[in-house]
């Protein structure tokens, strides 16, 4: 078995385990798993790159030598990742405090920690916890 891990500032986390294993004597058996995890990098100017990501892959191989002349392979990987995950909070909720300030008939002004161009929702619920995905479908303009 092979273990290795990694921690710090700008990788977040690193780490990997390997195991192989004899079944007999004609039949081979290995697994394996990674996870990498590094925060987004500071431009010279002091902004963010936006170029944070994470990789999650593994697989399996199993070999089979059923003669001297004959190999018989099964394998198969998998891999997860994503990209610009520190920075990136589109299509997904996140909890905002807010109050209402001026009400007319079609609009509300809200005061909370916003910017222009956030999406928001207009009906929460309880089932909506941060992180939920979200894909908004905006009102026909009148």
């Amino acid at each position: 078995m092979y273990l290795s891990g990694a921690a710090g500032s700008f990788l977040q986390d690193l780490g990997e385990v390997r195991y192989g294993t004899r079944l007999d004597s004609t039949i081979f058996f290995r697994v394996y798993g990674q996870r990498l995890d590094q925060r987004n990098t500071v431009l010279p100017n002091g902004t963010d790159a936006k170029d944070a990501w994470d990789v999650t892959p593994g697989g399996f191989r199993m070999d089979y030598y059923p003669s001297k002349t004959n190999t018989f392979t099964l394998q198969g990987d998998f891999y997860g990742g994503a990209e610009n995950k520190d920075s990136l909070k589109e299509g997904t909720a996140e909890w905002v405090d807010v109050r209402n300030g001026i009400s007319m008939t079609d609009k509300v002004e809200i005061f909370g920690n916003i910017t222009a161009g956030d999406t928001l929702l207009i009906k929460a619920t309880d089932e909506i916890k941060p992180g939920t995905p979200l894909i908004p479908k905006f009102p026909a303009k009148q």
